[in-house]
């Protein structure tokens, strides 16, 4: 991992990412804007969730509280307040059932301000929080998850939240192929032929020259992958 690239990830949200989200949020709240605050709060957690993911405990319950500095959350608590959010979230938009936003129907790239499929989306980020708990809150993990799949989860891929391409909103991944990002690289080859991992072989294509040296005991000669170290 490059220190220099996790900095700017950190600061990069901060800086332009969390400002709108709290912005939004705290807009459709001032002004009674119902459905607009339940498509606000799940764009929070979705937003927060990856960073607390990546990063462990973060700023995130007083993020915004216009002092100098912002105390760290843990991630225990932040989950928690997930949770919490999107009952809120989902109960609002399960109020106005079959609503569009006229606020944002045009300003909306995902679902075009559909009231029902931003329902969807929530209870399904959900159901994917609740399978990340299962190992350190099994009974939270089992309530959040049950209550996800009674709400409505998004079962078919026209549910899907898509973001078409632009000129103004680029494909990273037009931007990391010419620096080859999309290669293994040896921590992944580590991890994926160390656990024997069958998925490595619909990631990655076999190498010309495998070696077998570094291969889990288990399953020497069986994953003809290598990664590259830069």
């Amino acid at each position: 991992m490059v220190g220099s690239w996790l900095d700017g990830d950190f600061t990069g949200f901060y800086a332009d990412q969390a400002p709108q989200v709290k912005y939004s949020e705290d807009f459709a709240k001032d002004n009674d804007l119902d459905m607009e605050l339940g498509m606000m709060k799940i764009w929070k957690v979705w937003s927060y969730h990856r960073y607390t993911d990546a990063l462990g405990p973060i700023p995130y319950s007083q993020y915004g509280n216009m002092q100098k500095t912002v105390p760290y959350d843990s991630q225990e608590s932040i989950y928690t307040n997930f949770f919490l959010e999107l009952d809120t979230a989902i109960g609002l938009l399960k109020a106005n059932a079959g609503g569009t936003s006229s606020t944002l129907s045009s300003y909306d790239p995902i679902y075009g301000g559909d009231i029902n499929k931003w329902q969807k989306f929530g209870s399904s980020l959900r159901l994917r929080l609740a399978l990340r708990v299962k190992y350190v809150q099994p009974d939270v993990a089992k309530r959040e998850a049950e209550k996800a799949v009674t709400e409505g989860v998004i079962t078919d891929n026209a549910d899907n939240g898509w973001v078409e391409t632009t000129p103004d909103s680029q494909n990273p991944y037009n931007i990391i192929s010419p620096w080859v990002e999309y290669r293994m690289s040896a921590d992944m080859e580590s991890i994926l032929k160390g656990y024997a991992d069958p998925r490595v072989k619909s990631y990655f294509s076999p190498t010309k020259t495998p070696d077998a040296s570094d291969d889990a005991p288990f399953a020497a000669g069986e994953f003809p992958y290598e990664g590259q170290i830069s």
